[in-house]
């Protein structure tokens, strides 16, 4: 595996936002609406 390929996976500030829109997108995809909920509603309480 080269070191390139290994990079293109990390997570950094350059691309930080369009990966979490990408977990979001898939999150809304594959859970049903009243997980969803449950998780924003987790979410805004333990912020």
């Amino acid at each position: 595996m080269s070191t390139r390929h290994e990079y293109k996976h990390r997570i950094d500030i350059h691309n930080y936002k369009s990966k979490m829109r990408q977990i979001s997108d898939q999150i809304e995809r594959e859970l049903s609406s009243e997980n969803i909920a449950l998780i924003k509603k987790y979410d805004r309480e333990m912020v």
